[in-house]
């Protein structure tokens, strides 16, 4: 692929996604996201949405409790939407350089490997939300971009690669337009900042509810789209803030 082109996939990207567009959420308020670190733990008994981790912290690993979080969102009857986690591994994956969209040499930096890979992770994940729930329809997907999965130091062409298809392989189901959730260091660090102004981002570094709601009043996302959730920490329990914005 060539480097000018490549520079720009993130935002290319958009322009797969917003052909997904759906109505918004009619969600507002407060929430949390939960996944296999809250296995078998007593859970919030009210919220207004709630993000359902399908994988078990990495691409092709089950969350094994998703359909036991997703009885308590149904029991909540909260609004819910899905997250799914993403990395560049390289040949290091058994996944990596297997027959998909693009042909694959194998090697670690290629841009194809890299394209393909995340391509499976996102039809891998959704199919799991799908067969899981028998709900997953309809309802937003947020790509995890985390340090704490592999990812290329130096190749971020290929980093960007896997988000690419990721977040246009999504709305490409039936379900709203992809977003991204990240910490700003971890995604200046993964993707080099890189833009994608129909992207949605679910910002995840705010300290208290006080400070996620003054993020969501500032704005400023980390794609350059709409800003609609403000993640915070407690006791150990992810807690979010809904911005108010509306997404396709």
């Amino acid at each position: 692929m060539p480097v000018g082109r490549a520079l720009t996939v993130l935002v290319v990207a958009t322009a797969f996604a917003v052909a997904g567009l759906a109505p918004a959420e009619a969600v507002s308020g407060y929430g949390y996201d939960v996944s296999y670190p809250q296995c078998g733990k007593t859970l919030p008994s009210s919220a207004s949405f709630v993000v359902l981790g399908v994988n078990g912290g990495t691409p092709f690993k089950a969350n094994p409790c998703l359909a036991e979080q997703f009885r308590w969102v149904k029991r909540l009857k909260a609004d819910y939407g899905f997250y799914v986690n993403s990395s560049n591994p390289g040949s290091s994956h058994k996944q990596w350089g297997k027959p998909g969209y693009y042909v694959c040499g194998g090697a670690s930096a290629e841009w194809n490997c890299a394209y393909n890979f995340g391509r499976a992770a996102a039809k891998d994940a959704y199919n799991d939300a799908a067969r899981i729930t028998n709900a997953a329809a309809g309802h937003r997907f947020w790509v995890d971009v985390e340090t704490a999965n592999t990812w290329s130091r130096t190749d971020i062409l290929s980093n960007i690669a896997v988000l690419q298809v990721m977040v246009a392989y999504l709305p490409l189901r039936p379900v709203r337009v992809a977003g991204i959730y990240a910490p700003p260091n971890h995604w200046r660090q993964i993707a080099n900042n890189a833009q994608a102004t129909a992207v949605p981002n679910w910002f995840a570094a705010s300290k208290h509810r006080t400070a996620a709601a003054a993020k969501c009043a500032e704005g400023g996302s980390l794609t350059g789209g709409p800003l609609l959730i403000v993640q915070f920490v407690v006791k150990g329990l992810d807690h979010d803030y809904w911005c108010g914005r509306t997404a396709g």
